[in-house]
C-alpha cells in the first residue's frame, strides 16, 4: 500500500470505538474497503467488526513488536479468543463489553 493512502484516524480506546471512527471516516470519502494493519491474534476481530459497521475489511497482520506471532504468549492468544468470542455473543445481545474489561467488572473472567 503506497504510503499515501495510509490514514491514521487516532479515536477510540477500544477496538469497537477505534473501527467506529474510521468508519465514520471512510463512508464520509466514500471508501468502502479497508486494509487493517494489526496483531496477529487481533485480526480476526478487527475485521469482523468492520464487516458488522459495514466496510470490506482484509488484515495485514503486523510481522514484528511485542505482539508478533513470534513474540506475544499465550496469555495475549487467549486475550484475543475471548474477546472474539465474547464480541460475537455478548454484542449480539447488546451486552457492551469493551477491551479493557476491568473498568466493566468482567476483568475477572480472564477476558481482560
Amino acid at each position: 500500500v503506497p504510503k499515501s493512502r495510509v490514514i491514521e484516524v487516532a479515536k477510540g480506546r477500544n477496538t469497537i470505538d477505534s473501527t467506529k471512527a474510521y468508519v465514520k471516516y471512510l463512508k464520509q470519502v466514500r471508501a468502502s474497503s479497508v486494509v487493517i494493519v494489526t496483531d496477529p491474534y487481533h485480526c480476526k476481530r478487527a475485521t469482523y467488526i468492520a464487516g458488522d459497521l459495514g466496510i470490506d475489511a482484509t488484515c495485514s497482520p503486523v510481522k514484528s513488536g511485542p505482539y508478533s506471532l513470534k513474540n506475544s504468549s499465550l496469555h495475549y492468544w487467549w486475550r484475543e479468543g475471548s474477546a472474539y468470542i465474547a464480541y460475537r455473543t455478548l454484542e449480539k445481545l447488546g451486552i457492551h463489553v469493551s477491551d479493557h474489561l476491568e473498568s466493566t467488572g468482567l476483568g475477572a473472567l480472564g477476558l481482560g
